[in-house]
């Protein structure tokens, strides 16, 4: 499986969007976005990563996964997503 930052950078380069194309349609500066795909530092928000998600029309849930926002419950064996207090900033 692969980790958030291969996956965006892999979401980015299928949609042909350059770092500064994608800043210029989410606000998401090109320096952050690449510290967060090549994996040097990675504390995108939820929010970003909702805005990412719709860009590259990609499930914002298993972004949110990989960056450790949302965890998979089994109770009652029913899976449920439990959102962290990180994920709500």
């Amino acid at each position: 499986m692969q980790n958030l930052g291969e996956h965006l950078k892999q979401l980015r380069n299928d949609c042909g969007l350059s770092l500064y194309k994608v800043y210029e349609k989410t606000g998401i500066t090109d320096s952050r976005l690449s510290k967060a795909e090549n994996g040097a530092w990675c504390n995108l928000k939820l929010s970003e990563l909702r805005k990412l998600a719709d860009l590259y029309g990609a499930p914002v849930i298993p972004m949110c996964m990989m960056a450790g926002l949302f965890t998979v419950c089994d109770d009652r064996k029913v899976d449920i997503f439990v959102i962290s207090q990180v994920a709500i900033s």
